[in-house]
């Protein structure tokens, strides 16, 4: 039986030692919810059934370029990048936060 709470997808063995995404997050950056979340989705690429491994990666990167946006930062992609995509609040994430 699956626990819905803590799915498979989110367990990994460092060194022989059980780990959950949760703990490396909670560790890392426990007081960003953008980096929690790119984390997230970076750690459980091409692990988790019916999300593909491009997806996740994808997922994680939006939420990397909306770290640095939110931030005040700017991003600038290669266009062929660009094009696949998706806004943040309606801008492109090329754009920098005003």
């Amino acid at each position: 039986m699956t626990n819905p709470i803590n799915p498979r997808h989110y367990d990994a063995k460092i060194n022989g030692h059980p780990v959950q995404v949760a703990d490396v997050i909670e560790a890392f950056v426990p007081n960003d919810a953008h980096l929690s979340q790119a984390i997230k989705y970076l750690l459980r690429a091409g692990r988790k059934q019916k999300s593909s491994y491009l997806e996740d990666v994808g997922k994680g990167l939006w939420w990397c370029a909306r770290a640095i946006l939110y931030k005040g930062g700017t991003i600038d992609l290669p266009s062929q990048a660009k094009k696949n995509l998706v806004t943040i609040d309606g801008r492109p994430i090329s754009v920098a936060r005003k």
